[in-house]
């Protein structure tokens, strides 16, 4: 819902999220991101909601990426020592 809302409180809350706390979906297949509204949605475009935070953040979308594929592994204990 962070690419799909225009509530600006919204907006500020999604802002306020430590990057080291961020995880990202697609609630496939609904709520498509931006330029996709009115389609149905794959995981895959979970890349244009990396893109959208990293834009409102104003930081490379590499490091969304990064930290939030990071941060998946350290919640589901996917790393390998």
């Amino acid at each position: 819902i962070s690419t799909f809302t225009r509530d600006e409180a919204q907006q500020a809350m999604f802002n306020s999220i430590p990057l080291d706390r961020m995880l990202l979906e697609t609630d496939a297949p609904f709520l498509t991101p931006k330029p996709f509204r009115g389609k149905i949605n794959k995981p895959e475009l979970v890349e244009y909601v990396a893109k959208f935070h990293a834009d409102c953040r104003n930081i490379d979308v590499n490091e969304i990426i990064q930290q939030t594929s990071q941060n998946a592994k350290n919640l589901f204990n996917l790393n390998k020592e």
